[in-house]
């Protein structure tokens, strides 16, 4: 009778000890997840940790060089009218905005062909809000006329939205990886987050950046790469 009571202890035991190494893995994973896992080399630009709320107000209102490009560049002064688009929607989404007040929130941006810039948005959720409360969040921004086709792609489940004839955004992609929320207009630069996930081929593993990444600041509206 000891021996059997000991042995069903014992496998209990073990089987709680797995159990936790497992949620722990798990855990581990998703707090690793950083959005420099995910940034392609050929981005042009990677701000990491923005401050939203400074970001969009003062910052695209006020700063001198944001403006003088905006102003000058007819390229630039596209992906500007386009990005001030995308603010004013999530700022229709009081929980939505909530959210990304309190970050983290990173960007990269990246030439598409000779004369289009285009976005790559990552966002990590908070307690208060789950990654599927965070996708229909997003996908309610667009309303009802458009139309969500999901799929996969390399077994992460993405979101293509298509919109109306004369939106700003013709289209919006976005899913999520180990934690990570991913969003573009552009459906091949999620796609390739995703693949530098997986492969573990972003600008994070890059030794160059790991030494500038070391020099960041702690108090500051973002860092800039």
């Amino acid at each position: 009778m000891v021996k059997r009571f000991l042995v069903g202890g014992i496998f209990a035991v073990v089987v709680i000890g797995l159990l936790l190494v497992y949620f722990f893995s798990r855990t581990n994973t998703f707090e690793s997840a950083e959005a420099s896992q995910a940034v392609s080399e050929d981005a042009i630009l990677f701000a990491n940790n923005i401050d939203y709320t400074y970001f969009t107000g003062e910052f695209i209102t006020d700063n001198q060089v944001w403006n003088e490009l905006r102003v000058t560049g007819s390229l630039f002064a596209g992906y500007d009218s386009l990005l001030r688009t995308f603010i004013s929607l999530l700022d229709s989404r009081p929980i939505l905005q909530e959210e990304i007040e309190k970050g983290p929130l990173s960007l990269s941006i990246h030439l598409m062909g000779k004369s289009e810039l285009a976005s790559v948005f990552y966002f990590i959720p908070g307690e208060n809000i789950s990654m599927h409360d965070l996708e229909a969040e997003i996908s309610s921004l667009f309303g009802d006329n458009a139309i969500v086709n999901e799929r996969k792609y390399e077994a992460v489940n993405l979101k293509d939205i298509s919109l109306p004839r004369g939106s700003v955004f013709p289209s919006i992609t976005y899913g999520s990886k180990n934690g990570l929320f991913i969003l573009s207009s552009s459906s091949i630069l999620v796609e390739d987050a995703i693949r530098n996930l997986n492969s573990k081929g972003g600008i994070f593993h890059e030794k160059g950046f790991k030494k500038v990444k070391d020099s960041k600041g702690k108090y500051v509206h973002a860092n800039i790469y």
